[in-house]
């Protein structure tokens, strides 16, 4: 996702982002190492001491178990400083992944939320496609039942009539009730096939929430990007009416309210929301 391709002058904003958010990268994965390398060391002494520990029979330690005791514990001050700062620092990398990312995941998730409705049209009428075929499947079962109780009845009186000397069921009326339970089994399935659309489809709104609430909070970081990209544009006219103000009324002058016209913001709500529009 760009930004604002618009913008006539940039304080190279992003482009600090991007390089803090890859310094930051450098600097957690090197301090990752350390940690591990520390937790390792750590987990030595503390093995060294003990094995040490359950050699020896005096009740008084010796200077070996003293000196290996303080290497435990300066390994283990170590490792949990180290622990300390990593914690800091992936809160760090967190906050500028979220900024550095966001063009891009906003494009992208943008991309999912118009795959995911194309998805529902397809499954919507395949659906419809399995109703129209059950439906088929279920009125020729409805004639076919009328006809083998027709055949069935007419076989019937007839082995009454002739005291039991005609056949009983014909070829025919054998045939429809073995395509009788051949329809059955078609409906049956077509059914289960009609049941896993509905799950699928059923399973959509909330991946479109999801992706959504996603797009929103990517689309408010973008923004923030764009507006401190463009900051240098109306910064220095911002600073004269905030110094002005603060003379005149005073207060801080570190800070300018400004009312945003409602047309503005109609039109921003429809440029939000017609980025997130998936149809």
């Amino acid at each position: 996702m760009k930004l604002n391709p618009f913008r006539r002058k940039t304080n190279g904003y992003f482009d600090k982002i991007k390089a803090d958010y890859a310094e930051r990268t450098r600097e957690l994965e090197a301090l990752r190492r350390e940690v591990a390398e520390a937790k390792t060391a750590f987990e030595d002494a503390r093995q060294t001491l003990f094995e040490v520990e359950q050699k020896s029979n005096s009740t008084v330690w010796s200077r070996r178990e003293q000196e290996l005791l303080r290497q435990k514990n300066a390994a283990e001050h170590h490792y949990n400083e180290l622990r300390t700062r990593l914690g800091h620092l992936e809160l760090d990398h967190r906050s500028l992944r979220w900024k550095a990312e966001a063009p891009d995941a906003l494009a992208q998730r943008i991309a999912e939320l118009k795959v995911l409705a194309t998805r529902r049209q397809q499954i919507e009428a395949e659906r419809d496609k399995q109703r129209g075929a059950i439906a088929k499947l279920e009125a020729r079962i409805a004639t076919l039942r009328g006809e083998i109780d027709q055949e069935t009845e007419s076989a019937t009186q007839a082995l009454i009539e002739s005291g039991g000397d005609t056949p009983g069921a014909s070829d025919a009326l054998v045939k429809r009730r073995q395509d009788l339970k051949l329809l059955a089994e078609a409906v049956a399935k077509v059914r289960q096939q009609e049941a896993a659309l509905e799950s699928e489809l059923g399973s959509i709104p909330a991946q479109e929430r999801e992706l959504r609430r996603c797009i929103e909070s990517d689309q408010a970081s973008v923004a923030e990007i764009d507006l401190h990209e463009q900051m240098p544009e109306f910064i220095q006219l911002i600073a004269r009416a905030a110094v002005s103000k603060a003379r005149v009324h005073g207060g801080n002058r570190h800070t300018y309210e400004i009312q945003i016209p409602e047309t503005a913001l109609e039109a921003a709500t429809a440029s939000l929301d017609a980025e997130i529009r998936s149809d």
